[in-house]
């Protein structure tokens, strides 16, 4: 944690800094160490893909998952670069603003084996009045385009959002179009999270601040909600195999945890599943999905 904590320091200066290359560099390795997430200065357009792909090769991993950075230049080479390389079986996308999503990265998701259909759009809000508010760059209607676009070209697409609930001027009306849009979206995964007021920040002195009661609520309908369409699409996915890189097994229960594509690291659910040989950590197996238990998917590895 503390590495991470350095890490994020020293990739700021850099920004802050962009003489300052081995200071990228720096915080790619320090990072690398604490969480395995690649650096990227967007802004300096320094290039450390190589380095940090070898690390991360040396540490076996199997999922890699860039920050949103990687889309801001061209995205098809710099996704290219990673999907020759032998080792690396899955890239991921994390925290892709819909406002830098264009339809050349759209593509390259569709047509590069190796990146998975999954995206993770920090999008916070739904309501064009309070994404104005929180300085946010795309309104609800460019978003639902986006998405749009990326439905259409990768149908099995899992895309992850998180929202907040009662930031400073959200009424009724403002809450009821964000529980409209995540029903009419149907997210494969979300979180939704309350309004936390932080000193110093330009929202903790906005006025109608709303009372913490009515952002619990209006947080419950929002997860309620998504549970509701998350059950249905995890229930349609019994019957089906998916790929699941094998992550623990727990000896009381003589069953194994893994995610597929759909599932980031820490974040999202799991897939629970039996198997009648030994499987190591970071295998990649065939899993049958039979059951469903709350946010997570029961199996078997078929061969």
């Amino acid at each position: 944690k503390t590495a991470g904590i350095a890490g994020g320091i020293i990739a700021t200066l850099g920004v802050v800094f962009p003489s300052l290359i081995i200071i990228t560099i720096i915080a790619a390795f320090i990072q690398n160490f604490s969480d395995l997430a690649i650096v990227q200065n967007a802004f300096a357009g320094i290039r450390v893909y190589q380095r940090t792909a070898w690390f991360l090769l040396q540490k076996a991993v199997k999922d890699l998952y860039p920050g949103q950075t990687l889309h801001i230049r061209h995205s098809m080479g710099q996704s290219g670069f990673y999907c020759e390389i032998d080792g690396i079986e899955w890239i991921r996308l994390l925290y892709c603003y819909p406002d830098k999503i264009t339809d050349e990265l759209i593509d390259t998701m569709a047509s590069q084996p190796k990146v998975l259909h999954y995206i993770d759009l920090p999008l916070q809000h739904a309501d064009d009045k309070i994404l104005k508010a929180m300085n946010r760059h795309s309104t609800a209607e460019e978003t639902h385009e986006v998405i749009r676009k990326l439905r259409e070209r990768m149908p099995d697409i899992a895309i992850r959002t998180t929202f907040i609930v009662g930031f400073p001027g959200e009424g009724d009306d403002e809450f009821e179009t964000l529980a409209e849009f995540v029903n009419e979206e149907e997210f494969e995964r979300l979180g939704c999270f309350e309004y936390s007021p932080q000193e110093g920040t330009p929202a903790a002195k906005m006025e109608n601040q709303v009372d913490d009661d009515v952002k619990s609520r209006r947080a419950e309908v929002i997860m309620q909600d998504q549970y509701e369409i998350m059950t249905e699409k995890n229930n349609n996915m019994i019957g089906k195999t998916l790929r699941v890189l094998t992550e623990s097994y727990d000896d009381y229960t003589d069953s194994y945890s893994g995610r597929s594509y759909m599932d980031a690291p820490d974040i999202d659910g799991k897939i629970i599943f039996t198997s009648s040989d030994f499987i190591k950590e970071g295998e990649f197996v065939d899993v049958e999905i039979l059951g469903v238990n709350e946010y997570d998917l029961l199996g078997r590895t078929v061969k």
